[in-house]
C-alpha cells in the first residue's frame, strides 16, 4: 500500500478566504491555487467583517 492511497479523497476542510483592499496580488495568486477567496479593491472595514462573519471567511489584511 503505497503513502498516497492513505489521504483522504477530500479536503478534511475547506477554507474560505475574504482579503482586504490592500491585498489583490495575495487574493489573485491564492485563486490561482484553488482557494476561495473573495477580494474587491472598494471593500470598507466593516463591510469585510460583516461578510466574513455571514459566510464563516477568514479575513486577511495587512498589519500595522
Amino acid at each position: 500500500m503505497s503513502l498516497l492511497s492513505k489521504l483522504p479523497s477530500r479536503p478534511l476542510r475547506v477554507d474560505r478566504f475574504i482579503a482586504d483592499s490592500h491585498l489583490g496580488r495575495l487574493a489573485h495568486q491564492l485563486r490561482m491555487l484553488g482557494f476561495d477567496v473573495l477580494y474587491h479593491n472598494n471593500y470598507h472595514d466593516r463591510e469585510v467583517v460583516r461578510i466574513a462573519e455571514e459566510e464563516g471567511r477568514i479575513v486577511l489584511m495587512r498589519g500595522p
